[in-house]
């Protein structure tokens, strides 16, 4: 709201009547340059909408950002947070909001649980390189009957596992960090040419590569990665299957979503491997994606369990051959 004045009736009024079945109970108004403003804006909203409260702007209090969005909680100090939440109690009725925001949810039967893979341990890259996760990914894993362990491509040796996942996150910051660690990169080399799975997603896919920023990575596809200033692709996926793969048979069509700013650059060798065809998003090159060769996929499309609950199973079952 920091530049806003008395058209803010008219944008929460179009929010608000929108979509008539929406519950709209109100709004909290953030960037309030002073008390004037503060107060001129909830006379603005009279009538229109319930306001909650006003956070003043305050540059002491920012969570720093970078090119894939804000820091991960894990990187923000304690201090700041308790800053926030300060700042938070002092300028918003929260007994109010919470009354106002409260739903009765109708009890439902669990959805049964297939234990269709009991006894399968998968290896998760989980550290300060490799943090974006669907925690629902996990939890259908598990669901199936998988066991998770997740491990750091920093920090680890490598787990003992029948299939690994690496997903997205900020590879291209600690190449260093991930070039030095060579036993675990050699570990699991080995075990992929053993016959263990791997799934690796937009961060897991630059860590495949022979090169990233001139750091040595998996070098499972012959290819490097690179960062770039510009944005390189954000949004929705709508993809085809063009192959068998370690998630899909040919022909499933799917969805799922892209944000990066790297680019990736592959051989021709490597090129003749993409699983994927991209009806909607960009992918690794022209509209092609997930590099699939010797029980590895790695792809820029991120995928979500609750759209893609085969794609989990298939991959899970595949560590069991």
């Amino acid at each position: 709201a920091s530049k806003l004045a008395g058209s803010v009736a008219a944008l929460v009024h179009g929010y608000k009547t929108f979509d008539p079945s929406l519950k709209f109970a109100g709004v909290i108004l953030n960037g309030v340059a002073s008390e004037r403003h503060g107060a001129l804006l909830e006379t603005s909203l009279k009538g229109v909408t319930r306001v909650f409260g006003a956070i003043p702007t305050d540059e002491s209090v920012k969570i720093p950002e970078r090119h894939l969005g804000l820091f991960m909680s894990h990187e923000v100090d304690r201090a700041l947070l308790n800053d926030f939440s300060k700042l938070i109690e002092e300028n918003i009725d929260m007994d109010t909001l919470l009354e106002a925001t409260k739903i009765e949810i109708q009890s439902q039967e669990p959805e049964s649980r297939i234990r269709a893979v009991d006894g399968v341990r998968v290896g998760v890259a989980m550290d300060e390189a490799f943090c974006f996760y669907y925690p629902e990914n996990l939890e259908l894993m598990r669901d199936f009957g998988a066991e998770i362990t997740t491990f750091s491509p920093i920090h680890d040796s490598l787990p003992d596992a029948d299939a690994f996942y690496i997903g997205g996150g900020y590879p291209e910051i600690y190449a260093p960090q991930l070039e030095e660690n060579a036993a675990l990169r050699e570990a699991l080399v080995d075990e992929i040419r053993h016959g263990s799975p791997l799934y690796a997603e937009c961060g897991g896919l630059l860590y495949c590569l022979e090169q990233l920023e001139s750091r040595e990575m998996l070098g499972l596809f012959k290819g490097s990665g690179r960062l770039t200033k510009r944005l390189q692709a954000v949004g929705y996926v709508d993809a085809i299957s063009i192959r068998d793969c370690l998630l899909f048979q040919k022909g499933a069509r799917f969805r799922g979503h892209e944000f990066h700013y790297s680019t990736v650059s592959v051989n021709a060798s490597a090129a003749e491997d993409f699983a994927y065809k991209l009806l909607k998003g960009r992918g690794i090159e022209d509209k092609r994606d997930g590099i699939w060769r010797d029980n590895v996929l790695a792809s820029y499309t991120h995928l979500h369990a609750l759209g893609n609950r085969e794609a989990f199973l298939h991959f899970l079952k595949a560590a069991m051959c």
